[in-house]
């Protein structure tokens, strides 16, 4: 049998193909910044429209990445973030929303180049990926989010030539493994129709096919009344399972700022967003709802009311296949889905495999389906919801050096604000 070349011998040729056995290659097990959605040492994706949190998202993770309480590899060990941000002003913006996230501010590495003579200029690639690993090393950068990812492309660059954006997003995936660092770049989407969010990502498709893993942020405009309004969908991983994906909303905070003139100014008004349960909406099927409506289909709409209400007016249980038969102007998935949903929140009944009916009082009171029954959605738990749920409700928002900036002591998520003639009260 011929033998694979090896390029540490030195009969090797200087250039050439070589080859390697399969069974030499050792196994490496994949790492998670944040478990089984964004890996350790690679790069992944956050694509989104403008205007739905694509940002606060990105940085309520830094922020959980600073106190090290974001569920993956560094769980319980404080990493430093590193933020390449180019669309918002940090005085203003990104900094009153790290505080509103509670980040830790001495952990957060504001990244840009420095050229003398010219002064400070935006990251570029590949140009200043050696100097940015040696930044990481010395102040522990674990995590970096590049918002936009466009941004940090070489002036001229043709981003919807695939051989173009490789040249660039090639080393910064090499740099990522060899620092070990995570990087997460944010990425607007296009107005495209189709069902397939990854081809809704705005440029060439290079950008998704280097990515480890893609997360998708959207609006869902059906979102029912105890469902979070947006909805941050996992598209891609090259690594792993695809995981559910998990609401979030939006809340608005307070900043108190430490020195002001004009009392106007003590405190300044930001956002922050809250990330809730695991659930089984996905983008793919909202995409498909909007591209049905688009060929003539039926309008987006409730389709969880109307759902109810054919089955409560049905004289018991309903088929699977009868149902699917009365919406067949909606997508089949769409429907299933909005039905396993309705089972779990109590809406509906599922008496047996591929047969709804409306919900039955019991005798002594109550429905079929009470609160601590199977489907309830309140008492389920997964990895996700047990340390977004209610976070950072219900702890206090502190600067790095333990004042009080936001309190959320009272209300569910809406967080009270420290009275003005004492912004910084501690409890």
């Amino acid at each position: 049998m011929t033998q694979p070349i090896d390029e540490n011998d030195n009969a090797t040729p200087t250039s050439g193909v070589i080859a390697r056995r399969a069974a030499d290659v050792p196994i490496v097990v994949p790492h998670w910044l944040w478990e089984k959605r964004i890996p350790l040492g690679k790069t992944t994706l956050l694509a989104g429209r403008e205007g739905i949190g694509k940002s606060s998202v990105a940085l309520a993770l830094a922020a959980k990445v600073t106190r090290g309480d974001l569920p993956g590899r560094n769980l319980g060990i404080p990493r430093s973030v590193g933020i390449v941000a180019t669309e918002d002003d940090w005085g203003s913006t990104i900094v009153p929303r790290l505080m509103a996230a509670g980040a830790d501010l001495d952990r957060v590495m504001q990244l840009e180049s420095y050229e003398h003579g010219f002064g400070r200029r935006t990251i570029s690639l590949p140009d200043d990926l050696d100097s940015l690993q040696e930044r990481c090393a010395e102040l522990d950068i674990g995590f970096i989010v590049v918002d936009p990812i466009m941004s940090v492309l070489p002036s001229g660059m043709d981003t919807h030539k695939d051989r173009e954006v490789r040249r660039a997003l090639d080393p910064l995936t090499r740099f990522a493994q060899k620092a070990d660092v995570s990087v997460l770049g944010l990425i607007h989407v296009n107005k495209s129709t189709g069902t397939d969010p990854l081809n809704a990502i705005m440029g060439s498709k290079a950008f998704a096919a280097v990515a480890r893993s893609v997360l998708f942020a959207f609006e869902d405009t059906n979102a029912e009344d105890d469902e979070d309004p947006f909805v941050l969908d996992h598209v891609k991983c090259n690594l792993g399972a695809k995981m559910p994906s998990i609401g979030y909303r939006l809340v608005e905070a307070k900043i108190a700022v430490p020195e002001f003139e004009d009392p106007r100014d003590a405190y300044i008004e930001t956002s922050r967003a809250v990330l809730g349960q695991e659930d089984d909406r996905r983008v793919s099927e909202m995409l498909a709802d909007i591209a049905n409506a688009g060929r003539g289909g039926a309008p987006i709409g409730d389709l969880a009311k109307d759902l109810q209400k054919y089955i409560e007016a049905a004289n018991g249980s309903v088929p699977t296949s009868e149902i699917l038969s009365a919406f067949n102007d909606h997508p089949k998935a769409n429907v299933e889905n909005t039905l396993s949903r309705m089972v779990k929140k109590g809406r509906i009944d599922r008496p047996a495999r591929g047969l709804y009916q409306a919900m039955r009082l019991k005798p002594g009171g109550g429905t079929t389906n009470d609160p601590g029954t199977r489907g309830n959605v309140s008492s389920s738990s997964s990895s996700s919801s047990k340390y977004f749920t209610n976070t950072p409700t219900g702890a206090d928002v502190r600067n790095s050096a333990g004042e009080l900036i936001v309190s959320a002591s009272v209300g569910d998520d809406w967080p009270s604000i420290p009275p003005p003639d004492d912004p910084w009260e501690d409890d």
